[in-house]
């Protein structure tokens, strides 16, 4: 039982470490808003992809079925979402009204919930979930097998919110607004290609 909890902790954590819209979306948060912020977004993916892991160790079929079947408008749907989040965040100045003591009251639901978007909107993070969940022999124990899988995730994005977190403090005000467009930005793109990507494949 340990030697599959150890494992699942793992599947977690390379589930989550992809850089991708969701690890642009987690620094991009941490960096305007403090490490809870970024922490709290990525708890947002994590959600999701702890669904996902659910899903590949309990075999649900007809879920999994239903994803597959419907790749190419998932991604659409969910490419749409992402363009119109990554460029708010471009326009939107998230630093007008920045005060130093104020990163707890700037934590937002909507923080987590954009990330659990992204994760949504990419069909294949269940494909890649799946293919962990069977590479590292995992789902005996089914229960303790998701638990470590959510202390992977959640690991993972305290790690990366942390880091970025520390060089936080090095950057000035002006260089924080750039930083954010072009996380905002690179989001929108990311979305575009999920677009792009669904497209093809319909074809």
């Amino acid at each position: 039982m340990l030697a599959e909890f150890l494992k699942s902790i793992l599947v977690g954590i390379c589930a989550a470490a992809p850089l991708g819209p969701v690890a642009a979306l987690v620094i991009q948060k941490t960096l305007c808003f403090g490490r809870r912020a970024g922490f709290v977004t990525g708890l947002g993916s994590a959600v999701v992809d702890l669904m996902y892991a659910t899903i590949s160790i309990f075999a649900i079929g007809f879920v999994e079925k239903f994803i597959q079947d419907n790749t190419e408008w998932i991604s659409i749907v969910g490419g749409a979402l992402i363009i119109w989040i990554g460029v708010f965040m471009a326009l939107k100045d998230p630093f007008r009204n920045l005060k130093n003591k104020e990163e707890a009251a700037r934590l937002s639901p909507s923080f987590p919930l954009q990330a659990a978007l992204f994760s949504l909107a990419n069909p294949a993070a269940l494909v890649v979930m799946m293919a962990l969940v069977a590479l590292y022999g995992i789902g005996d124990c089914k229960l303790v097998c998701i638990a470590g899988v959510l202390i992977g995730l959640a690991t993972w994005w305290f790690i990366l919110s942390f880091i970025v977190s520390r060089f936080r403090k090095h950057f000035n005000i002006n260089t924080l607004v750039m930083i954010n467009k072009i996380f905002g930005w690179a989001v929108a793109i990311f979305g575009t290609v999920w677009i792009v990507k669904a497209f093809l494949g319909m074809q």
